[in-house]
């Protein structure tokens, strides 16, 4: 049986929450921000915060690093803490240029967009379910031709990936693309070929690009359809999410009012209906409308910036 690290963490005399924190910021980023603690916490920044980071840089656990304008990311060193994570050798631990730094940062605001979500921690633990569980050969799995383990050769990168059950497959892959800034497609173009045999293999996948922008969001969506055609993909916001709230927004104000909008509204209502015609689309709509899913929500956090969904059944 695996123990669980995060009791190891509270030892060191941290609180369960801030444990639990931590272990996530080892998983997944190695850095933060004050915003992110408060954001696990759903509180607002205070004393909480203060107090956390301040034991935590009294213990040697973590660094400040003055980022901009007087604004601190938070560096997790400790290699205590990594080893009770069992990522020791975690690139995490690493000091990171501006782009691996916001990189990290962005996987932290996906991660904690849904604290629901079951994330797989580690390389061991990648190929072990998709080995293991899932029963894809392992000569498909992304890897490096550096190390001779699974932690030195297989998912070298650091993307997210999370899982859960499906009806009609037993498992759904989700799988996260950070965009921290790139001015092209190329990056995700590796991303894909790196990829692409393993994505093949999985019974149904989601494939989530994150980014601050949408500059890339069309030709990601040309490219990504051009491996995977329409035949068995559909592209929830081409245009990004707020395209599609624009929509949803105009869409209620068309029922509301007996079919009463302005021009710019009726334009909106014409693209969308041509643009939101998959299954998931019009559910996404009514939760909108009925307030169990906020715009907050489906936007992700305004940090981590605009998200495009590539569903996969």
């Amino acid at each position: 049986m695996t123990q669980d690290p995060i009791p190891a963490i509270e030892r060191l005399g941290y609180t369960l929450r801030e444990a639990s924190f931590l272990y996530l910021v080892t998983i997944h980023s190695g850095y933060f921000m004050r915003r992110h603690f408060a954001r696990f916490l759903d509180r607002v920044d205070g004393a909480i915060c203060t107090n956390f980071l301040k034991k935590a840089i009294a213990r040697r656990h973590v660094r400040p690093l003055n980022f901009s304008q007087n604004r601190y990311v938070y560096h997790l060193q400790a290699k205590t803490i990594y080893q009770l994570c069992r990522v020791v050798d975690s690139q995490n631990r690493r000091i990171k240029g501006e782009a691996g730094l916001k990189h990290r940062l962005m996987t932290l605001d996906y991660v904690l967009d849904d604290p629901e979500e079951q994330f797989l921690p580690s390389a061991e633990k990648k190929v072990e379910f998709f080995v293991q569980s899932l029963g894809i050969p392992r000569d498909v799995l992304p890897q490096s031709s550096l190390g001779n383990s699974d932690r030195g050769r297989f998912f070298m990168d650091p993307t997210p990936i999370s899982i859960e059950s499906h009806e009609q497959h037993n498992w759904l892959v989700r799988l996260a693309y950070i965009d921290e800034g790139a001015q092209t497609i190329k990056p995700f173009i590796r991303f894909l070929a790196r990829y692409e045999a393993l994505l093949r293999k999985l019974p149904a996948f989601e494939l989530v690009y994150v980014a601050d922008v949408d500059l890339n969001f069309p030709l990601a969506t040309e490219e990504f359809l051009r491996r995977f055609p329409p035949a068995g993909a559909s592209v929830l916001f081409p245009h990004g999410v707020d395209h599609f709230l624009e929509f949803a927004r105009a869409r209620l104000g068309w029922e509301r009012s007996g079919g009463r909008v302005d021009l710019a509204e009726l334009e909106t209502l014409r693209e969308g209906q041509k643009l939101y015609r998959a299954a998931e689309h019009n559910p996404l709509y009514e939760r909108l409308v009925d307030g169990s899913l906020t715009e907050q929500k489906l936007r992700g956090n305004s940090r981590a910036g605009y998200v495009l969904r590539f569903p996969l059944r």
